[in-house]
C-alpha cells in the first residue's frame, strides 16, 4: 500500500465521520431532509505535467478505480445516515486527459466526469442518492431558497502575494453572475475549489483540499493550510448559518497544558 493512498483514505474517513458527528451535535434527532455533497473536480492528480507523470504514486486510471471503491461505501453511509444525498458534480483541470483544458466537450475529456458517471451508475437503483452531472463547467442548484453555483475555479487566474487568489476570484464571480443573470440563471453563492484554500465571504465558498500542503505550495511560498473540507448548514429562511471547517487529519495532542482563557502580557 502506497503511503499517499493510505493517507487519502484515512482523510476521507475522517471527513465523513466528523461531518456526521457535527450534524449529531447540531441536531441530536438528526431530523435533516438530507445532505448535499458537492464534488468539485480535481479528484485525481493526473498526468498533465511531466513532473506529475513522473511523481504520481499511481497512474490515473488505477486512481479512478481506487476513488470509486472508496467513495461508494462513503456515499452509502451518508444515505443510511441522512436518508437522502444530493451530489452536484463538476470537472476540474487536473482531471483532464488533454494537454490543455478544452472549452468544447470539457467533461468528455475528464476522468473526473467518468468517475461521476460510474458512481451515478452504482446508485442508479438507490432512490436516496441523486447525482447532478451537467454538461458544462458549472452546476446550478438550490437548497431551500438559497441558490448555489458550483464550479471548479480554474477559470479564475492571477492573484498576488498579499491577498492571494481572492482578487481574481471576486472579479471572476462578478462576471459569472452578470453572465448568468442575463439568461435568468442568477445565484446567491458560488462554491469553488482549485486553490486548495478555504475562502469565505457572503457570496463565496472556497473549499480546502484533502491533498493538503505539498512541494509546489512550499516552493511558491503559499501560506500553510491544513487539509480540510467546508461544512455548513443552509437554513430554509436564513440561508447559510452554522459554518465550520472539517479537518481531515486527526489533531496532534501536545504535552503543553493551557488555561481555557488567559490575558496576554
Amino acid at each position: 500500500m502506497d503511503a499517499g493512498f493510505f493517507i487519502a483514505r484515512k482523510r476521507l474517513k475522517t471527513v465523513i465521520e466528523t461531518t456526521i458527528g457535527l450534524c449529531k451535535i447540531l441536531d441530536p434527532s438528526m431530523s435533516y431532509p438530507g445532505i448535499v455533497i458537492p464534488l468539485g473536480g480535481d479528484m485525481v492528480s493526473g498526468n498533465i505535467h511531466d513532473e506529475l507523470a513522473a511523481s504520481n504514486e499511481l497512474n490515473t486510471m488505477p486512481t479512478v478505480l481506487d476513488l470509486y471503491t472508496n467513495l461508494v461505501p462513503a456515499i452509502r453511509l451518508m444515505a443510511d445516515t441522512f436518508g437522502h444525498v444530493f451530489l452536484p458534480c463538476v470537472s476540474g483541470n487536473h482531471d483532464r486527459d488533454t494537454k490543455k483544458i478544452w472549452s468544447k466537450d470539457r467533461n468528455h475529456t475528464s476522468f473526473g466526469w467518468l468517475l461521476y458517471q460510474f458512481l451515478a451508475a452504482a446508485f442508479a437503483q438507490d432512490k436516496r442518492v441523486t447525482f447532478y452531472i451537467p454538461d458544462g463547467a458549472d452546476a446550478l442548484y438550490r437548497i431551500y431558497n438559497t441558490r448555489y453555483l458550483l464550479t471548479h475555479g480554474d477559470q479564475f487566474r492571477g492573484g498576488d502575494g498579499i491577498i492571494g487568489p481572492l482578487g481574481p476570484v471576486t472579479r471572476g464571480e462578478q462576471k459569472k453572475n452578470t453572465r448568468n443573470a442575463a439568461v435568468g440563471q442568477d445565484y446567491d453563492v458560488m462554491e469553488f475549489g482549485h486553490f486548495h484554500k478555504r475562502m469565505l465571504t457572503a457570496r463565496l465558498r472556497g473549499n480546502g483540499s484533502l491533498k493538503g500542503y505539498d512541494e509546489y505550495a512550499a516552493d511558491s511560498n503559499f501560506g500553510y493550510e491544513p487539509p480540510s473540507q467546508n461544512f455548513w448548514i443552509t437554513h430554509p429562511d436564513h440561508g447559510i448559518t452554522f459554518d465550520a471547517p472539517v479537518y481531515a487529519d486527526t489533531a496532534v495532542k501536545t504535552s503543553r497544558k493551557a488555561e481555557w482563557v488567559s490575558i496576554l502580557k
